[in-house]
């Protein structure tokens, strides 16, 4: 081996991700083509179900966005927050599954479409987004939530111009103490700093005296999350609407329910079947509440009479 594999000129890490990369494009044969069946199917019963997808120069499946008519009507009424997150992948392929998730007026995590894709490029993320507009008929999301990914945000800033675009806050500071050296007073600081300045002005004040303090001022994670700081700190996110959404933790909700369903031996052709009773699931709770709240009285979580007025 030249000396050992420290000299072979890339890491075990590298060799994961080239082997991930290539299973993603390995389809089990007729698997992509039983996918499409499936979505002309579903279009033969559902007319306003929408999907679309994009094969690559070898005529292999790249890249798939699909979405029925309950999806595309609730995004109608519960459209104007979004949460988009890329990290989920339980298939047999390593794919990431990247749901549209909102909230409802229940306060309960809905789909308005999911897209599968093998590669994570702005080039991939942007044809998603076109495809979920054309699916919502132009209208794009007042906020969209996502995580700290650049070939996400080259797709966003291209394609949803006038979307108010946040980081989320809660995976920004999950990093926060590996990146200060594992300082736990620090970490604790800046927290408090970021979760509890009310106005722009009190968190830059206690930013920088909070970094002076604990001398972190040549931390360069510390100086580019402070260059970015209007797309991730509340105090210069009051102004928009987030539906009580502060994190793509909705989205995680959703994975974490998906996987009630779905594993990594899933195939391509049985993801959407199994995608597709989850959703039918996730909608029987939100109409069990729908006949619960017009059959009975409002539950009050406040003392004061105006509220029961």
């Amino acid at each position: 081996m030249g000396g050992g594999p420290e000299h072979c000129g890339f890491t075990e890490r590298d060799c994961r991700n080239y082997l991930a990369k290539l299973r993603r494009g390995n389809f089990q044969k007729g698997d992509a083509a039983a996918l499409m069946q499936q979505f002309r199917e579903k279009k033969l019963k559902d007319p306003n179900f929408y999907y679309s997808y994009k094969f690559d120069t070898d005529n292999r499946l790249e890249t798939a966005f699909w979405a029925d008519s309950v999806s595309r009507s609730w995004y109608r009424y519960f459209g104007d927050v979004v949460t988009f997150d890329a990290t989920y992948i339980v298939n047999r392929y390593d794919l990431p599954v990247a749901p549209f998730v909102g909230v409802n007026h229940h306060g309960f995590s809905i789909i308005f479409g999911c897209a599968m894709m093998t590669h994570e490029s702005a080039e991939s993320y942007k044809w998603i987004i076109n495809c979920f507009l054309e699916c919502m008929g132009g209208k794009a999301p007042e906020s969209i939530i996502t995580d700290q990914s650049l070939s996400m945000k080259k797709a966003i800033d291209a394609t949803l111009p006038d979307t108010t675009h946040r980081h989320c806050t809660w995976h920004i500071l999950n990093k926060l103490n590996p990146k200060i050296g594992n300082n736990e007073e620090a970490a604790s600081d800046i927290k408090n700093v970021v979760y509890k300045s009310k106005t722009e002005d009190e968190f830059e004040m206690r930013w920088q005296s909070t970094i002076r303090q604990h001398s972190l001022k040549d931390n360069e994670w510390l100086t580019e999350m402070f260059d970015i700081r209007k797309s991730w700190i509340p105090a210069y996110l009051h102004d928009h609407f987030w539906a009580g959404i502060i994190s793509t933790q909705r989205s995680e909700s959703i994975n974490s329910f998906l996987d009630n369903y779905v594993n990594s031996k899933t195939t391509l052709r049985d993801f959407r079947k199994c995608f597709d009773r989850a959703l039918a699931r996730l909608r029987k709770r939100d109409y069990d509440e729908d006949y619960e709240c017009k059959r009975g009285t409002s539950r009050l979580i406040s003392k004061y009479n105006f509220f029961e007025q």
